[in-house]
């Protein structure tokens, strides 16, 4: 699990994905993390890609917005949960493409698969 520490960034409070670099988690946690401007637990900036499968991302934050994911680039979540953000949403940014079976406290990150649930 990630788990947050004593600083603060301004994107990307757990991890902020740049320069074309390609992620891909797989039953892992995030939460509790903090980003000054967007990201709270990922920044996925224009030209990265994230793949994010069968993990539990909850109770991020970001003081601009994207409290667990703002993406720029390519982003995917199959099989995962995104909860508990504060009031601004889950995902902001360019969509967020489902694979299906995800929870999601909220309708912001507009998964669409029918097994998806809000």
């Amino acid at each position: 699990p990630v788990t947050p520490g004593t600083q603060f960034v301004t994107v990307g409070g757990a991890i902020a994905n740049v320069d074309g670099a390609s992620l891909s988690l797989s039953n892992t946690t995030i939460s509790g993390c903090t980003a000054d401007d967007r990201g709270g637990a990922i920044a996925n900036t224009a030209g990265s890609s994230v793949t994010i499968r069968s993990s539990t991302l909850y109770g991020n934050t970001a003081g601009g917005s994207g409290n667990t994911i703002h993406n720029l680039g390519s982003a995917t979540v199959a099989s995962s949960i995104l909860a508990n953000s504060a009031a601004s949403g889950n995902c902001a940014g360019s969509e967020t493409t489902s694979l299906g079976y995800n929870i999601e406290s909220g309708i912001s990150c507009l998964f669409g698969e029918a097994t998806d649930r809000s």
